[in-house]
């Protein structure tokens, strides 16, 4: 009898075991030292075999550390979590296979991937066929407020063949943050041939560049269906290289589609179309407070309430 009673703890104990180990995935389980409350550091490669991964608190890449993410991995925010980069991130996905970063509660959201102390040693952080949906920045102020899918200070990031979708920033007045779907507060990044669709901001509904080393380049892109106060704003001596986008169908609330302003620095626009878009009481190119930008073989058209409207004093002449 003693023998069985031995034998059936036995069992229930590895029975037990087993179990917990085979809980589903999430990020926490790359670790091999325990984080600090309510965060998860994350390195090393996340495949699709462990696919979706679900995220149930905040995640850091830590500063000289990578995150690959193979193509065709979810990335489920069970909650507003955001996703600090402090190292490296490169999710490269394919045309067939993109990677998704997606809330599991589209009313609450996630809060983003934030790449606001990246140091100058580490390489840098990729996004290709990226699918970004429903990130919010609509808590705290600054920086906590800008970015809703994205906001990242650094030139070492590109960012290409993604789509940005139904990303929000909002606050209750303006500019505390913006950028609906990206934020650029300082480098050179570049955004390429990705398509935002239903974004929207109080300031900037799809990409706002702030301050005079913010410089990215934006080429080969579609802008549409997008709100907000502006739909590409450059200020503080931001000086963004727009370059064949097209921008159309999309609404701002006020002045711009694309709004240059508060001594925003040297922006140019190349071969870009900005068409059928409607701005109340202001126009396709607004600039106010600023130098004109040089726009090269543009084309801009069927705007309402106007195509252009440069509202700048002597002083930057």
């Amino acid at each position: 009898m003693k023998k069985y009673h031995i034998f059936l703890f036995l069992s229930i104990s590895i029975s037990l075991i087993i179990i917990f180990n085979c809980k589903s995935n999430s990020p926490t389980e790359q670790n091999n030292e325990d984080p600090p409350p309510n965060t998860s550091d994350v390195s090393g490669t996340w495949t699709t075999d462990n696919s979706p991964y679900q995220v149930n608190e905040k995640l850091i890449i830590p500063d000289g550390e990578t995150l690959i993410i193979n193509p065709g991995v979810e990335i489920i925010f069970n909650g507003h979590y955001q996703f600090e980069v402090n190292g490296r991130l490169l999710a490269v996905g394919t045309e067939q296979d993109s990677i998704k970063f997606i809330a599991s509660n589209k009313n609450a959201g996630w809060h983003g991937i934030r790449l606001l102390n990246v140091s100058s040693t580490n390489d840098s952080t990729i996004f290709e066929y990226c699918i970004f949906k429903n990130g919010k920045a609509n808590t705290g102020s600054g920086a906590d407020r800008s970015g809703g899918a994205i906001i990242a200070n650094t030139g070492k990031l590109r960012i290409s063949h993604c789509l940005f979708q139904n990303n929000i920033q909002s606050a209750p007045s303006r500019p505390d943050g913006g950028g609906g779907a990206i934020a650029i507060t300082g480098g050179q990044p570049i955004i390429e041939y990705c398509e935002f669709n239903a974004n929207e901001s109080t300031y900037g509904a799809v990409i706002l560049n702030v301050n005079n080393s913010t410089n990215p380049i934006i080429r080969n892109n579609h802008f549409h269906n997008n709100y907000g106060h502006g739909i590409i704003n450059s200020v503080e001596n931001a000086s963004p290289i727009l370059i064949n986008n097209l921008i159309e169908s999309n609404l701002a609330d006020e002045h711009g589609i694309v709004h240059i302003g508060s001594g925003s620095g040297s922006v140019i626009l190349i071969n870009n179309t900005i068409v059928n878009n409607t701005c109340e009481g202001g126009s396709a190119i607004f600039v106010n407070d600023s130098s004109p930008p040089l726009c090269i073989n543009n084309i801009i058209y069927g705007n309402e309430s106007s195509q252009i409207d440069y509202s700048v004093s002597s002083e930057y002449y």
